[in-house]
């Protein structure tokens, strides 16, 4: 629903949003606690952590949240908000939330579009499920890419690689937004590395899939296949035959030529249940707690200034 302002947070959710904005006929804002990060757009909010050096993530919580009315003016006059963030980073974790808030009580269309961390970011596992929890209650429709899964399918590929694929993948899926098929829930994005052979491809993207829920869980289904010059119409078939075989649920299939690359590519978009159990939920020690016995509260934690002549540590 148009206006539309498309926010890219932190350094990977910058540089895929001044990279699809123009795509949705929007414009574009970019947050950041890092000024390098801010470039190349008229609109930008520096989040700043006054003498902090290194601030936490719940620093940058608190320090986003300061600047709430200023997000709020700048909004104000869109109605959808289209929210990129890589939920491995401080700024994705810290900002992402505290933005979703925000734009959720400013009754906005909010659609998601985040990047899992790694396996062995032990560190992040945590925080990043909890983040992306306040992200899907906030969201009218959220699309994850996983990192971890990627790198599971593809064990070979380095991190840099993984991050450049994820980003790419996130980019060549932004006209599905104005797709009538997209699901207004949750939606798992994957894909794999290039490779020549589509059967090898769609195998990857179904294994990245299954690594986060189970093909019964699965409500629809959307395969985009970019096709480049030598690539042939019945590989297209061959996809839809295969994915109609597997799920039981509406499956939509679309292709495009891409004049720029001499590989194809396949992108798989799955909708998933509804509060269904997904892998990432196991990041969180208290997911195994009923919902029915947590006190879970919407608003997010953020600190008070008590004006104490302390000194903060970071």
């Amino acid at each position: 629903m148009k206006p539309i302002l498309v926010i890219g947070i932190g350094g990977s959710g910058s540089k895929i949003a001044t990279s699809i904005y123009k795509k949705l006929d929007s414009e574009c804002l970019l947050i950041s606690t890092h000024e390098e990060d801010l470039k190349n757009v008229v609109k930008s909010i520096k989040i700043t952590t006054d003498q902090i050096i290194n601030p936490s993530i719940n620093t940058i919580k608190s320090y986003t949240y300061k600047t709430k009315d200023k997000i709020k003016k700048i909004i104000d006059k869109y109605n959808t908000i289209v929210i990129i963030a890589n939920l491995s980073g401080n700024n994705g974790n810290g900002i992402a939330p505290i933005l979703s808030q925000i734009c959720h009580g400013a009754k906005k269309n909010i659609v998601s579009l985040v990047i899992m961390p790694f396996g062995f970011e032990k560190n992040r596992l945590f925080i990043s499920n909890v983040s992306l929890k306040h992200l899907r209650r906030n969201s009218d429709c959220m699309m994850i890419f996983d990192n971890n899964a990627l790198l599971d399918s593809n064990p070979n590929l380095t991190a840099s690689e993984c991050h450049e694929i994820s980003s790419d993948t996130m980019n060549k899926i932004i006209h599905l937004l104005k797709s009538p098929e997209l699901s207004r829930d949750t939606n798992l994005v994957t894909t794999s590395k290039n490779m020549n052979s589509f059967e090898l491809m769609l195998t990857d993207s179904l294994k990245m899939l299954y690594k986060n829920v189970k093909p019964e869980n699965v409500t629809q289904t959307i395969v985009h296949v970019l096709l480049s010059k030598n690539s042939k119409l019945l590989d297209v078939n061959y996809i839809s035959n295969v994915i109609e075989n597997i799920y039981n649920c509406n499956n939509v299939v679309t292709a495009s030529y891409s004049k720029s690359t001499n590989m194809p590519k396949i992108i798989l978009v799955a909708a998933i249940k509804n509060n269904h159990y997904m892998n990432f939920n196991k990041y969180d020690p208290l997911e195994s707690i009923p919902t029915s016995n947590k006190i879970d509260c919407n608003d997010m934690e953020y600190n008070t200034n008590c004006k104490l002549p302390l000194y903060q540590l970071e």
